[in-house]
């Protein structure tokens, strides 16, 4: 986690702003860290794919290509109305 503190993935976390829990944690003699200070100068999302590091315009491109391919699908198909009422559904028999 960056620091000298044992963590347990969230449980020990609260917000900078709550007076109630730093005071308790003074009074206990804990260590806080601020976070946002420490975290300073870090990328705030990394992704990886195929075991390397991948641009943020790398998923837009892949997004928007797969956006592309959906809506060719979804025009092709029509509007895609689904009626659940329609007779001939109902009249189906299911085994």
């Amino acid at each position: 986690m960056g620091t000298d503190i044992p963590a347990e993935m969230g449980g020990e976390f609260f917000d900078s702003s709550h007076k109630n829990l730093l005071g308790l944690a003074k009074e206990l003699g804990l260590k806080t860290v601020d976070l946002q200070t420490s975290d300073k100068g870090l990328e705030t999302e990394v992704w990886y794919c195929e075991n390397r590091k991948i641009t943020q315009k790398e998923i837009i491109d892949w997004f928007v290509s797969l956006a592309e391919k959906l809506e060719r699908d979804l025009v092709a198909i029509g509007d895609g109305d689904i009626n659940y009422r329609v007779a001939s559904l109902d009249a189906k028999k299911v085994r």
